[in-house]
């Protein structure tokens, strides 16, 4: 289980809370979070994106990719994929298909209201 504080740190407990305690200590302006039971991402205020869990290399090949993201606004996760919204509007998902493929998608959204669920 993880809390957004209002001091933008997080609070993680439960059977996870072992395995990401070190990655979530350090964390600061933390805006958003969005979590399964696989894996978490983490939104700050200066647009980061830091992906928490370990079954990440179950369901992204390249996690790295999307741990060196800089201008994010809003971050979105599913059951095995993660989605993220950048500043200029281009949406991005990485995550896996029923039949266990990977995959990547990107394209730019001009006035768009975007609904996921």
């Amino acid at each position: 289980h993880m809390v957004l504080r209002r001091d933008g740190t997080l609070k993680v407990w439960g059977a996870e809370a072992e395995s990401i305690s070190d990655q979530v200590e350090g964390l600061t302006d933390v805006t958003a979070i969005a979590s399964d039971r696989w894996f978490s991402v983490v939104l700050t205020g200066r647009g980061r994106v830091h992906l928490l869990g370990d079954y990440l290399q179950d369901y992204l090949e390249n996690p790295e990719m999307i741990a060196s993201i800089e201008d994010a606004v809003a971050v979105a996760i599913g059951d095995s994929h993660i989605l993220v919204l950048h500043a200029d509007g281009t949406l991005m998902g990485w995550g896996k298909t029923e039949f266990l493929m990977t995959w990547g998608m990107s394209f730019r959204l001009r006035r768009a209201l975007i609904t996921i669920w």
